[in-house]
């Protein structure tokens, strides 16, 4: 059975979204699939090459939902791609811009079309203080909102990642389930158990041995927020922790973070990262006492699944699906109401035990990899069996 992949980022990009259909396209490859991904183009990595897990095609497409960006770009190329690998089903990672565009294609070749969700706000205004203030943005997507129910009547299934809708982070799930219910199926993340050891990271980092170390991993953004982090180290006196942040790459958030470490004087239980391998990454998951999320918004962060995947215990503020976790404690996005439950963690063995525990047996029952692409290789059969 072939596969055809769509997603807006896939590695060596940096991002949730990529990560989810990089393991995706593993797992169900291994499971015997041929696998062809189609993802955005790349500086410095080719337009086509071979990979374990099948052949990944970098375009450079154009456009996305708004009636204001038509599709364009490396559409022949794509049409060819269809033609070459007559694939099964078609797998839509998030709402790639170009990706919506290109579904009447997908259907027009008579190929059931499978959508990943990851959250969607086309239906939300994104303010701006300079007139229109971001009215003509939104209004672009107003004709697109309107034709989602269609859309997603003709789509084989809406996936999404958790069990309850939400309007606001999940309009697609919240319209689904008000129009199509049938459609909607809640496969979760499938994060593998993270493996390594510790010493890796403590070599790297010196100053967080023999410390309690707080890690967040995430890309360094205002959503992310990890200069509420910051503020949670500034206000956490005690000396056995120590905070590390490891995201993607340099950018102007990272430098704001360092700014805030040197005039707040957290250079002495503070560290940041970047560009850490995915080895090294997992080896500070595994020398952490505890994770931290501090984001503003998120769907179903593949971040504490992972720190679940070994028992680790997390703190997160409460966004998306994070309610949905075991393992950890949510509290209000202040830092007080954040420091207060990582002091709980750490001042209480039998809590922190419990929470660890609870946060692996969710993960071994399910997030582990074999239970979620069961699941998948079902809905993929099920597909592939309604088409004549």
């Amino acid at each position: 059975m072939n596969c055809l992949v769509l997603t807006s980022e896939y590695p060596p990009s940096k991002g949730g979204i990529g990560n989810a259909a990089a393991t995706f396209a593993k797992e169900v490859a291994h499971r015997g699939w041929n696998i062809v991904v189609c993802t955005m183009h790349l500086a410095g990595v080719p337009d086509e090459e071979k990979t374990d897990e099948g052949t990944i095609h970098r375009l450079s497409l154009r456009g996305d939902a708004s009636i204001w960006n038509p599709l364009g770009g490396d559409v022949a190329r794509f049409d060819q791609i269809l033609l070459d690998n007559k694939p099964d089903v078609v797998v839509i990672h998030g709402w790639p811009s170009w990706g919506i565009l290109l579904i009447p294609k997908i259907h027009a070749a008579g190929i059931p079309v499978i959508l990943q969700s990851h959250g969607i706000g086309y239906h939300r205004v994104a303010w701006h203080p300079i007139p229109p203030f971001g009215l003509k943005a939104w209004a672009g997507y107003q004709p697109f909102l309107w034709s989602m129910p269609s859309l997603i009547k003709d789509l084989h299934a809406l996936v999404v990642l958790s069990k309850e809708s939400d309007f606001k982070l999940s309009f697609d799930h919240w319209l689904g389930e008000k129009f199509y219910p049938r459609k909607v199926i809640t496969i979760p993340n499938g994060v593998a158990k993270v493996t390594g050891s510790k010493e890796d990271f403590l070599e790297l980092c010196p100053q967080a041995r023999n410390k309690k170390i707080i890690l967040c991993v995430a890309n360094f953004c205002d959503r992310k927020n990890q200069l509420l982090g910051l503020e949670i180290a500034s206000i956490m006196t005690r000396d056995d922790v120590f905070f590390v942040f490891i995201g993607a790459e340099e950018n102007d958030y990272t430098s704001t973070m360092r700014d805030t470490i040197i005039k707040s004087n957290l250079t002495a239980k503070v560290a940041l990262y970047t560009g850490l391998s995915r080895p090294m990454t997992e080896s500070a998951i595994i020398a952490c006492e505890l994770a931290l999320m501090t984001s503003k918004s998120e769907m179903q962060p593949l971040f504490l699944l992972e720190v679940m995947s070994i028992g680790k215990p997390w703190v997160s503020t409460h966004v998306g699906s994070v309610k949905e976790l075991q393992g950890g404690l949510v509290a209000a996005s202040n830092s007080a109401a954040l420091a207060d439950n990582i002091r709980m963690l750490l001042d209480d063995i039998e809590l922190i035990s419990s929470q660890s525990s609870a946060g692996f047996n969710q993960w071994l029952t399910e997030y582990e990899p074999s239970i979620v692409y069961r699941q998948w290789e079902e809905l993929l059969l099920s597909a592939t069996s309604t088409v004549s």
